[in-house]
């Protein structure tokens, strides 16, 4: 090891020489103890990840056009949500609310739903 004097007074800096088998397996610890870090994290997220918020209904819809219809209108927008394709989903609890506003449009839900 070498020393030298900084530009201040007491600031040394050590210029260590290490051998390149020496940096990978530095290297190699680390990403051992990161990886260790992630998959304990991951473990303790994986069993809270997924809480259910409310039920819901898939709807498909005979085209894709037809769903974004009536996931844009205006009465039927805030009722549902473009799940892609030719699929919405409706909160259960908004479900006769969005019956009614799809009725306006001129087109129903099938019975059972």
């Amino acid at each position: 090891m070498t020393e030298e004097r900084g530009p201040s007074k007491g600031c040394t800096r050590r210029a260590v020489s290490r051998s390149p088998a020496s940096i990978k397996m530095e290297w190699r610890i680390a990403k051992t103890r990161q990886i260790a870090n992630q998959e304990r994290i991951s473990s303790a997220n994986k069993t809270g990840a997924c809480q259910t918020l409310q039920e819901a209904v898939l709807l498909e819809w005979t085209d894709e056009t037809l769903a974004l219809l009536i996931a844009t209108s205006a009465g039927t927008s805030k009722l549902c949500f473009h799940a892609g394709e030719n699929r919405l989903v409706v909160a259960r609890k908004s479900l006769s609310a969005f019956g009614r506003a799809l009725r306006k449009l001129g087109y129903a839900l099938p019975k059972g739903s």
